[in-house]
Formats: structure tokens, sequence, C-alpha cells
């Protein structure tokens, strides 16, 4: 059957964490400079997915967080990865 691709479900995770990484370093831009995700199951189209995004750890220069993906059956994908905050 159909599933989704990899690539889209790291998409997910990287613009959620982001974002949050982006608020945790109070407006500040930020840029990814590492991911890691494990595929746990597979999602289907139409499956309803919900990014759930924890700040792990905030340094001056960096930001350390976390992501599970999840669809109505479970876990589908979980993410870690570091984000630099840049110089204003």
């Amino acid at each position: 059957g159909k599933i989704a691709h990899g690539g889209f479900l790291a998409s997910i995770a990287d613009t959620g964490m982001g974002n949050a990484a982006h608020r945790a370093a109070e407006g500040k831009q930020c840029v990814t400079i590492s991911l890691e995700m494990k595929f746990i199951s597979a999602a289907k189209p139409g499956d309803n997915l919900v990014a759930k995004v924890k700040v792990q750890k905030k340094t001056r220069t960096l930001v350390f967080l976390t992501c599970e993906i999840i669809n109505s059956q479970g876990v589908v994908a979980v993410t870690s990865g570091v984000w630099k905050i840049l110089k204003p």
C-alpha cells in the first residue's frame, strides 16, 4: 500500500523543531546543524499526523530538541536535533 515518504516526515519534524528553537532563542534566527530520525511505523496518505516537540536544553548558542510524530495508531517517528542560534 501507499505510505508517506520519509523525507516528508523529516520535513514535518524539522519545521516543528525549528519553530520551537526560534521561540526558545527569544526570536533569534536558528539553523539546523543536526537531525536524526528513527522511523517506527508507516504513515499513510490521509493520516492525521501530530508532531510533539520538546526543548530538551538551551545553551547560549545551541538548542537541543526532540520530536515525536504520531498518528491515530501510535508513534510513526522519533527525531532529535540540534539548532545553532545565530548571532544578530
